[in-house]
Protein backbone atom coordinates (compact mmCIF):
# COMPACT_ATOMS: atom_id res chain seq x y z
CA UNK A 1 0.00 0.00 0.00
CA UNK A 2 1.06 3.66 -0.54
CA UNK A 3 0.53 6.60 1.19
CA UNK A 4 -2.50 7.50 -0.36
CA UNK A 5 -4.34 4.15 0.54
CA UNK A 6 -3.25 4.58 4.38
CA UNK A 7 -4.67 7.72 4.51
CA UNK A 8 -7.77 6.80 3.10
CA UNK A 9 -7.92 3.91 5.33
CA UNK A 10 -7.29 5.73 8.10
CA UNK A 11 -9.97 8.63 7.29
CA UNK A 12 -12.93 6.03 6.14
CA UNK A 13 -11.73 3.72 9.89
CA UNK A 14 -11.96 7.18 11.76
CA UNK A 15 -15.11 8.22 10.05
CA UNK A 16 -16.74 4.84 10.59
CA UNK A 17 -16.09 4.35 14.29
CA UNK A 18 -18.75 6.03 16.17
CA UNK A 19 -21.63 3.62 13.87
CA UNK A 20 -22.96 0.95 16.35
CA UNK A 21 -24.49 -1.93 14.39
CA UNK A 22 -25.85 -3.39 18.02
CA UNK A 23 -27.97 -0.23 18.43
CA UNK A 24 -31.45 -1.33 17.61
CA UNK A 25 -34.64 -0.10 19.24
CA UNK A 26 -34.28 -2.84 22.28
CA UNK A 27 -31.46 -2.25 23.19
CA UNK A 28 -32.16 1.62 23.31
CA UNK A 29 -35.03 0.59 25.38
CA UNK A 30 -32.62 -0.98 27.87
CA UNK A 31 -30.62 1.83 28.20
CA UNK A 32 -27.02 2.75 27.61
CA UNK A 33 -24.44 0.09 27.62
CA UNK A 34 -26.90 -2.43 27.96
CA UNK A 35 -28.38 -4.47 25.27
CA UNK A 36 -31.33 -7.07 24.26
CA UNK A 37 -31.06 -10.46 24.48
CA UNK A 38 -33.12 -12.06 21.88
CA UNK A 39 -33.08 -15.55 23.00
CA UNK A 40 -33.89 -14.84 27.51
CA UNK A 41 -35.99 -12.19 26.05
CA UNK A 42 -34.14 -9.83 28.95
CA UNK A 43 -31.70 -6.60 28.99
CA UNK A 44 -28.10 -7.71 29.46
CA UNK A 45 -25.11 -5.38 30.16
CA UNK A 46 -22.62 -6.57 28.29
Amino acid sequence: MNVYQVFVLAILGLALSPVNARNTTKDIACGPGRYYNYLRNVCLPW
